[in-house]
């Protein structure tokens, strides 16, 4: 349903104080919540008395985040079936800015519709919000930033620049941010601005609540990471949790001492490449990976281009690499600088030094910028940077029609920053560096140059850069790890059609449901790599 002639109309309304009752009966002409009529009662009606109350566990959700307030409140509801109290908070039309503005109008009619929708669902499912206004003093002034540069903020313990900047480039779609384009530099400080009143509110509900854990979303934003890092830093469990990447109906855990979601527990990652898979898990990922190169199986959020199947004239005589390129601005790319200082440096000096190298190198830009608003496209900015490019590089844009899987089995070696086709590659028997941070790094199947000379040392000796079979074999057990053991299934992640409940009952949220049993105490007992392994027989197509 498009809501922004509401919230445009709702702006000036908000100063008499009529925002929210306007709100209200819109709801209830439009019929917009309707489906919420559908909540099982036993939710819906649920109390935990005060003295079967063993502590509390905190849950920002700060703003409605589309659907994720599902898997919220079905956790939330796990935690006090278990004696546990969630305190879930929100933002009562107090923050500067917050990714809610990112598709819809910067104004205060959009904070209206957003408090009332995000305390809309929470009490339909029995939970009383927590606001953060409630945790700041009557005298709490939004603070004053003037940044004009990137530079480390510490504010109650926490480093919000990085925080400000993954969160900026998502709301202008764009790496870049330009501090002397006042939009840009008023976008960041806002942000920055955002994550000082969060921490402070936050820091407060952390020392007046009894908090046993801190369950979070979002690591690299200010609404999600910053505050499960200063949970962490005052020794309270911080726990990642949202929609699984790869599977289908499925949630996932990460811990914000890994830095990223997809991170995991370095002594568990060491165990689980080590570990040799049974035939029928070894069954299983072979029939996993190659359903996402044949579009059997769900790749990712970002569908690659239908009927993709073009051929490339490309040199075969000559060794074929393939630099494959992340969405600029997605949350992943914060501290993964390694090897170079950005994603432009180094595909502008691999571009320099293969111009005189007998190899053909073939640029793929990530498909994601075809298919969603994007403000600054690699592709662009290599066409801007370089007058022309050399005879043996050939760019392919977002929306071509070749398809990066079937690319990948054309190359002799590929190249990622740190997207997880680099993984995917090497379960096909190709040979990746990878120069970025990423969840797979060091592992013992990629090459993982530290500096720009060792890679191109690498790029230089390509007879020596070889997949042993070894190192496939440890790519398949990380991702059989990272795909059936991180990758929780559950009913409740169910979140596809518009507006329609997942099958959310108490009967399988109660205590007793044995993976929910295991992963509420996992997250109390601070784990910082929550798997489920679950029986290695092959999974059908529908359910990935």
């Amino acid at each position: 349903m498009n809501t922004r002639p509401l919230q445009y109309a709702l702006s000036p309304l908000t100063q008499f104080g009529l925002a929210d009752p306007i709100v209200e009966a819109y709801s209830e002409v439009s019929g917009r919540y309707d489906h919420l009529d559908g909540v099982d009662p036993e939710i819906a009606n649920f109390e935990l008395a005060e003295e079967d109350v063993k502590g509390e566990i905190l849950m920002p959700l700060i703003h409605t985040q589309g659907k994720t307030v599902y898997l919220y409140v079905a956790l939330a509801h796990a935690f006090r079936c278990r004696g546990y109290r969630p305190i879930i908070t929100i933002c009562n039309s107090l923050l500067p800015i917050c990714l809610q503005k990112e598709g819809h109008p910067d104004t205060a009619g959009t904070c209206s519709n957003c408090h009332h929708e995000s305390k809309t669902y929470l009490e339909s499912f029995g939970f009383e919000p927590t606001y953060l206004s409630d945790y700041l003093p009557d005298s709490y002034d939004v603070p004053t930033t003037n940044e004009t540069e990137v530079e480390p903020y510490v504010h109650n313990g926490v480093d919000l620049s990085t925080f400000s900047v993954a969160t900026t480039r998502r709301f202008l779609r764009k790496y870049t941010i330009d501090f002397e384009d006042e939009n840009d530099r008023d976008i960041y400080n806002r942000f920055l601005q955002s994550g000082i009143m969060l921490t402070d509110a936050i820091k407060n509900v952390l020392s007046e609540r009894d908090i046993a854990a801190t369950v979070g979303s979002h690591i690299p934003y200010v609404y999600g990471g910053a505050l499960e890092k200063l949970s962490y830093e005052e020794n309270i469990p911080a726990i990642n949790y949202g929609t699984g990447y790869f599977r289908k109906n499925t949630v996932f855990f990460g811990h914000i001492r890994n830095r990223r979601s997809l991170n995991s527990d370095p002594t568990v990652l060491k165990t689980k490449v080590e570990e040799p898979l049974t035939d029928a898990e070894m069954s299983r990922i072979d029939s996993f990976m190659e359903g996402r190169r044949n579009r059997t199986v769900i790749r990712d959020r970002h569908n690659y281009i239908e009927n993709a199947d073009k051929q490339l004239p490309i040199d075969e005589d000559r060794p074929i690499i393939g630099l494959f390129c992340n969405l600029l601005w997605d949350g992943s790319l914060i501290g993964s600088d390694l090897t170079f200082d950005s994603p432009f440096e180094w595909v502008k000096q691999t571009i320099d030094f293969v111009n005189d190298q007998n190899l053909h190198l073939v640029i793929k830009a990530h498909p994601a910028e075809a298919h969603r608003e994007t403000n600054e496209r690699m592709v662009d900015w290599i066409r801007n940077e370089l007058e022309e490019l050399p005879s043996n590089v050939t760019l392919l844009e977002a929306d071509t029609s070749v398809d990066p899987y079937k690319l990948a089995d054309d190359i002799d070696l590929g190249i990622v920053y740190n997207s997880t086709l680099g993984l995917e590659m090497t379960c096909f028997g190709k040979p990746v560096i990878v120069v970025g941070e990423t969840h797979y790094r060091n592992l013992g199947f990629t090459y993982d140059p530290e500096t720009d000379e060792e890679y191109f040392n690498l790029l230089s000796n390509l007879e020596e850069v070889q997949l042993d079979r070894e190192m496939k074999q440890r790519a398949k057990r990380y991702a059989n790890y990272l795909i059936f053991g991180r990758h929780i299934e559950f009913k409740f992640a169910n979140l596809e059609g518009p507006n329609r409940l997942p099958d959310l009952r108490h009967e399988e949220l109660n205590a007793g449901n044995e993976k929910l049993d295991y992963v509420v105490d996992r997250i109390l007992s601070d784990d910082g790599a929550i798997a489920y392994e679950e029986d290695s027989a092959p999974i059908t197509e529908t359910q990935y």
